[in-house]
């Protein structure tokens, strides 16, 4: 690599010659030093090194050891958050996969990272990437920072998703609601009294689960043997009907 110096006579520099990504990762480490806090988060009260300063320091320190990183965005997954005041906000999960190049073009990765942070308009998948960017670099090269982000240090803080509504319970087929109300008329059983055993709102939306049995008992009303068994005999669902 040629450069110049300011009199414009060309100067030679010379980049290191690793034969592998791990090298040059062990390299890259020994360079780094403890990035300074920039930027103070107004609304939980803690200074951070901002990304563009992150990069200041790291950028450099890659290119003179041939490493250059591509992150791609997998997942994302939204979710609503209660804190510990009970507030409610839309969070949002990005799933990311970073791969570690090296000049000799080996590689190292895909890494996972996942990023929590709040929808807070067009910048929220840029800063969620940022962030991922940030902590694989200083995960990797155990960058320094002065951040007091280790847990011991934080107070615990509420954060949970609000639980996912209940799956709908599965209903029975068309063929199956037909079945099942012309049995039932065979048997002078009202759908009604059918529906009640089982919760349900009407055949239409009787569940499928309950199917097999509420034909059971259908089909023992119409085989007449209510009488021929007596009941003590019976399971719960091999009791027949009474009919209307």
């Amino acid at each position: 690599m040629t450069t110049t110096k300011q009199d414009d006579t060309p100067m030679q520099v010379v980049l290191p010659d690793h034969t592998s990504i791990y090298a040059a990762i062990a390299a890259s480490a020994r360079e780094v030093r403890v990035i300074g806090k920039s930027e103070r988060n107004k609304f939980d009260g803690y200074d951070f090194a901002s990304i563009d300063k992150f990069l200041m320091l790291v950028n450099p320190i890659c290119g003179r050891n041939g490493l250059f990183p591509i992150i791609a965005q997998r997942e994302v997954e939204f979710y609503d958050n209660v804190n510990s005041k009970g507030g409610k906000s839309v969070w949002a999960r990005f799933f990311f996969d970073v791969t570690l190049y090296h000049s000799t073009g080996q590689t190292l990765g895909p890494v996972n990272m996942m990023v929590a942070v709040p929808m807070n308009g067009a910048q929220t998948s840029g800063s969620a990437q940022s962030y991922a960017l940030k902590q694989f670099f200083r995960s990797t090269l155990m960058i320094p920072t002065g951040d007091k982000d280790d847990a011991d240090l934080n107070a615990t803080e509420t954060h949970r998703s609000t639980p996912p509504a209940a799956a709908k319970p599965q209903t029975v087929t068309p063929d199956q609601y037909i079945k099942l109300r012309d049995t039932a008329e065979a048997a002078g059983v009202p759908a009604e009294k059918i529906c009640a055993a089982y919760e349900a709102p009407s055949f239409e939306q009787f569940p499928a689960d309950a199917y097999n049995s509420a034909m059971s008992r259908l089909q023992l009303t119409l085989d007449g043997l209510k009488t021929a068994t007596p009941a003590a005999d019976l399971d719960g669902d091999s009791i027949p009907y009474e009919g209307k």
